[in-house]
């Protein structure tokens, strides 16, 4: 049998041993170990929850809670239908009431572009999106006012202010109203170009999030969305 030396297996083993750490598992020069520490989320004061998550787990704006009020307006012209509205708690809208509604009994159209009288301590931001404008009110609570135009639907124009009167109450919480309610629930200004109908809203408010709904059509139902549309939230809605 033939008989090995013991520093000759030493030295094998020590040998083998140096080229694997040479070589090492799929490594080469200039491939060093990196390491990063993942960044954490950002949470809420006082919370576990990423900020800006609601407490159901979803991300957006929390829904309000208590009674809501919303001022809204619609006025039909031109092929479009023109949506004001703000919502907010009822003292905090109650300040603006009457600055509201100068500025829709302002309203008027100068070669089919809408101009207005910005009441004082309001501010107007520039056109976004879907919005025309945005007003930013004054107030103890930040509130927002939208203008929103949508072409209208054909069907009679009655109908479609009625339906998007009862959506406005749906948000509220409450009941809809028949076509011979609603001028006992509203008023209507005369324009230099149309009629506005105004809405003065309050309901309990939800503590489900807001979800945007599909406009609703002249016959009061919501329209089915729109080739390319979001099957969720239809064609884009007024506020």
């Amino acid at each position: 049998m033939l008989e090995i030396p013991p520093g000759t297996v030493r030295g094998l083993c020590c040998s083998v041993l140096g080229l694997l750490l040479l070589a090492g598992p799929g490594c080469g020069e200039g491939d060093p170990v990196r390491r990063y520490q993942a960044p954490k989320l950002a949470t809420g004061a006082g919370t576990d929850r990423p900020h800006g998550m609601n407490p159901s787990g979803s991300l957006g704006t929390p829904a309000a809670t208590g009674p809501q009020r919303t001022l809204a307006a619609v006025v039909p012209h031109a092929g479009r239908g023109w949506f004001f509205k703000v919502t907010g708690g009822p003292e905090a809208v109650e300040a603006h009431r009457d600055r509201f509604e100068r500025l829709v009994a302002s309203l008027r159209f100068k070669e089919g572009t809408p101009r207005w009288d910005v009441p004082e301590g309001w501010r107007e931001q520039p056109e976004s999106g879907m919005r025309a404008a945005t007003f930013v009110l004054e107030a103890d609570a930040p509130l927002e006012l939208t203008v929103i135009p949508l072409p209208l639907p054909a069907g009679d124009p009655a109908e479609y202010v009625l339906s998007n009167v009862n959506r406005w109450r749906d948000q509220l919480g409450l009941p809809p109203l028949s076509r011979e309610e609603l001028p006992n629930q509203s008023r209507t200004i005369q324009l230099a170009d149309g009629v506005a109908t105004l809405v003065d809203l309050v309901g309990p408010g939800s503590d489900e999030p807001a979800v945007a709904a599909p406009p609703a059509d002249s016959a009061g139902g919501a329209r089915p969305p729109a080739e390319g549309a979001s099957r969720e939230t239809g064609q884009p809605a007024p506020p």
